[in-house]
């Protein structure tokens, strides 16, 4: 098993289409059609920062986005930690 760290945009305007464990960040759920699901998030993914700020608990999460909508910013930069498993040769995308 191997691990890399990617950058994911998603619009603020929308869900991000994930549930998160709150103290974590690991991706619990991937609602199909949403936003995560078609950027190609995996559960068992951790969140790791939004914008150039990182994220360690979901009270993180939710002031940063916060800030970025009460800015203007329409999308923003997520950082993931990725988890793949190179014997099921699973793609990213």
């Amino acid at each position: 098993m191997t691990s890399r760290d990617i950058s994911l945009t998603f619009m603020l305007a929308k869900p991000f289409g994930v549930d998160l464990g709150k103290v974590t960040l690991v991706v619990d759920v991937v609602e199909k059609g949403g936003q995560a699901d078609r950027l190609g998030v995996k559960v068992g993914w951790r969140m790791l920062a939004v914008g150039d700020r990182e994220v360690t608990i979901f009270d993180d999460l939710a002031e940063v986005v916060t800030s970025l909508k009460k800015a203007g910013e329409e999308t923003c930069k997520v950082r993931q930690y990725t988890f793949l498993n190179l014997y099921w040769n699973m793609p990213l995308f």
